[in-house]
């Protein structure tokens, strides 16, 4: 299971063998639900280096799984496997899961661990972010209570009318007629924000299609190159079987 997510993308004319079976290359990125791609643009020595696209999700199995964390590679390399950025109390974070290539990080000489620096401190904690707000926005996808958000507070002064319990209420204020520019606006609102919604989903199922053509076409690969192994070695044990023959026809005479 290790070796089939080492590398982030194999490339061509490669595999890996494991007790003489080839090991299938798995992209964890495809077992993602409700994926989203949220991009870091990491800044080290005052420079900005190029954009960092991070897919993260829920695994398949969530909420029947403690895994959570990202693996974080380095030039296709796998470095840190389910790195876990929070500690997942009361299932906060549970299921959660990224992957992401951090080349702008040196790793260390063991290729285990990243280098302790001052960008890849700020990496992990933007990291530990992306995961508290992709929980808080879809834990509900899986059952869990999303958490509430603080109601902001206002001072009215004398404008507002005191309730029975002392707090402040807002001062009653008439609904607006129909078809007013306000309530245009809203809905001419509403309509963009669906759009968008609706080009998000379309994108992320685009980008799933693309994630699972590239997988399918990474096992075409190594069943051809398995096939051409076993197509070598039978065209070796014919000739091996051809010589014996000729060896033996030739005592025969």
């Amino acid at each position: 299971a290790y070796l089939s997510i080492l590398y982030l993308k194999l490339p061509e004319a490669f595999c890996i063998a494991l007790r003489g079976k080839v090991v299938l290359y798995h992209n964890t990125a495809t077992d993602l639900k409700h994926h989203e791609f949220i991009r870091y643009k990491p800044q080290r020595d005052g420079s900005k280096e190029g954009p960092v696209i991070t897919t993260i999700g829920f695994l398949k199995e969530a909420p029947h799984v403690k895994v959570h964390g990202f693996n974080i590679y380095h030039k296709r390399r796998l470095i840190l496997p389910y790195l876990p950025v929070i500690c997942a109390s009361n299932n906060k974070g549970r299921g959660v899961v990224g992957v992401l290539e951090a080349d702008f990080i040196q790793p260390t000489h063991s290729k285990q661990d990243f280098e302790k620096t001052n960008v890849y401190q700020k990496l992990v904690t933007r990291l530990k972010e992306m995961t508290v707000e992709y929980w808080d926005t879809h834990c509900e996808l899986l059952g869990y209570t999303a958490p509430r958000k603080a109601q902001p507070s206002s001072a009215f002064g004398s404008c507002s009318k005191q309730g029975s319990n002392g707090k402040r209420k807002l001062p009653e204020q008439p609904d607006p007629p129909e078809g007013s520019p306000s309530i245009r606006t809203s809905e001419a609102y509403n309509a963009q924000i669906q759009k968008k919604t609706l080009l998000l989903q379309e994108n992320s199922k685009l980008k799933q299609q693309c994630l699972n053509h590239e997988m399918s076409e990474k096992e075409l690969s190594l069943k051809l190159m398995k096939l051409q192994a076993e197509l070598k070695e039978a065209e070796q044990e014919y000739a091996s079987l051809l010589r014996v023959c000729s060896s033996g026809d030739g005592v025969h005479s």
